[in-house]
Order: structure tokens, then sequence, then C-alpha cells
């Protein structure tokens, strides 16, 4: 059997398992056993080598849809792997798996793509691909060019937009009504130094999420944050949840001015990742070195974690 799955490496890789007697052991990571029973009975009596064709089960994985193939059995397996001396090689796509003996699931995997094959199969596998992989490429490809797409491209899709955001983003927070004007004017000149600049207000949010969850959401993505503390407002709370989530925070206040004092010296001491710059007359005045400050403090994050976490070193 070869399992095709997400990998955290960008190195492609494998494991040789040797004799699958059941597949849903493979497939859902229990116990092996030897299976008295199979759920689909795929078996072909001529089986020249090489000369079988795949038979591919395709799946649905789009919005909304879902593919769920349920085992009710404990000791069958997916196929008649294991129990007949041979079967058709079988292509499994965008099939969700569960093994629900009594009525209960105790085992559950989305399986993008698994192709189950026959030693005499594997025996031979250069002239099986001639003949098959075709049939497999037209199958992703129309998956591709579906209009809903499935699991890999909302998988894709959900990594470009995260990436375009926190490459791209800033937001930019305050009070609102008479000192708006602030911060329209940060959020334009951020935007004349191509970033992707937003008042909170600006952002989407859902009817189940509060306040608090929206700033998290859009401060957890975005590249940076720039706050301007002219007066107390809301913001005052925003410092907090984003210095508990260590968000990378450009204070700017008016030089001697500024809400309160309870928040804003987190920088001397404590928090690298929280800076003040004080302005004379506008926060415009200082967006150049929260600019600065700001993209030395990600340069200095990606080196850190690429030295701390295996996975990431030599990218």
């Amino acid at each position: 059997m070869f399992s095709f799955e997400d990998s955290q490496k960008d190195a492609d890789c494998y494991e040789n398992s040797g004799k699958v007697n059941s597949d849903i052991q493979f497939l859902l990571e229990i116990p092996e056993f030897e299976p008295t029973g199979f759920c689909l009975n795929i078996l072909k009596e001529a089986k020249n080598q090489g000369e079988v064709g795949l038979i591919i089960i395709q799946g649905e994985y789009g919005q909304d849809k879902r593919t769920i193939l349920d085992i009710h059995s404990k000791n069958a397996c997916f196929f008649n792997v294991g129990i007949v001396e041979y079967h058709a090689p079988v292509a499994l796509m965008s099939v969700i798996l569960r093994l629900v003996p009594d009525n209960e699931i105790v085992a559950a995997r989305f399986v993008p793509l698994a192709i189950f094959l026959n030693d005499v199969d594997i025996a031979c596998l250069d002239r099986f691909l001639d003949k098959n992989i075709s049939n497999i490429a037209e199958t992703l490809k129309g998956i591709h060019n579906s209009k809903e797409g499935d699991y890999y491209q909302s998988k894709v899709d959900l990594a470009r937009v995260f990436k375009i955001t926190k490459e791209k983003s800033v937001i930019v927070l305050g009070k609102y009504g008479l000192l708006e004007k602030d911060l329209i004017n940060a959020r334009d000149y951020l935007r004349s130094k191509n970033y992707e600049a937003y008042l909170l207000k600006e952002l989407p949010e859902m009817p189940m999420m509060s306040v608090e969850e929206k700033l998290r959401l859009w401060a957890c993505a975005s590249r940076f944050c720039v706050m301007i503390d002219r007066e107390p407002s809301g913001h005052i709370a925003e410092h907090e949840w984003m210095k508990s989530q260590r968000t990378i925070l450009a204070f700017v206040r008016q030089r001697g001015k500024g809400s309160t004092n309870m928040i804003g010296d987190e920088y001397i001491v404590d928090y690298n990742f929280l800076n003040l710059f004080e302005f004379e007359n506008s926060p415009l005045e200082v967006l150049d070195s929260v600019i600065l400050w700001a993209e030395d403090m990600i340069r200095q994050r990606i080196q850190g974690y690429e030295r701390e976490y295996p996975w990431r070193q030599g990218k």
C-alpha cells in the first residue's frame, strides 16, 4: 500500500511497513489483526503481470461535502487484502474512513490518496505505472479543475491566504471618532510602503466571535501591529491581549503624553516584541522607524526559530 499524506518536511520520505494483513490497521493505526472479512470485494482473476487496470474510488471533499465510508465489523479489512490470493490494484481518493463496531466510532482517518497493490503488481511496477499513471493524473487534474476543488486545494488556499496575510498585513489600532484621522493616516502611509494595512473595524468578523477573539485572530495573522495612544479607549484592553500572545506591537504616542502610564513601558525590560515610539505632532513622523524596528524584530524571530526548531533548519 502506498499512502500519500501531508508532511512537515520538504523532502519526500517513505517507510516500508512490510506485509499488510489488514488495510484497516494500516490506515487507522490500530493493532494488527487477521481479517475475517472485507467490505469491498475487488478481485481480478486475470492477473497477468503489469496488465491489470487500476480501480479508482474517488470521494468528495468540497464545500459542505464529505464522503465517509464506515466499517461496522471489528475484524474486517476495507479491501480484500490478506484474504484472497490476489486483489486488483485500487486507488482511494478524498475519503474519510471510519471503524464503527457496535455503532461506536473508535477510529477515523482522512485518506487523501492511497494505492493498494499486490506483490504481482509491485514486481512489475514500471509496467504498472506506464499503464495507470495517466488515469491517476487525469483524476487529480479533474479534481484540481473542479469548481469546488478538494482537500488539497482547500489546504493550499488556506496556506496561501495565511501566508499573504502574515507577510503583508498590518493592523492599526487606537481610538475612533475624532482621533480616527490619525489611524487612517497611519493606515494609508503603511499602504504606501507596500503593506496591506487595515483598521480593526475594517476586517471581517463572524457572528460567533467576540471583540477579543476578532483582535486575537487578526493580530496573530498580521505581520505586526501599530497602536496609536492619545486618549483612553478599547485599545488599552487590546494592548494586554496582544502582549499575551507575543504580537509584534509598536506603541505610538505623543511625546510626554498618552492615555495612561499603566501601559507602554513593557519594552524597557520585559518584552522585546513591544516598543515605544514618540512623535511631536503626527504619528507619521515615526512610522519609518516603526517599520525598521518591526522588520528587524521579524528577522530575529525567523533566525531564532530556525535555530530552535530542527525541522526548520536548512530551509
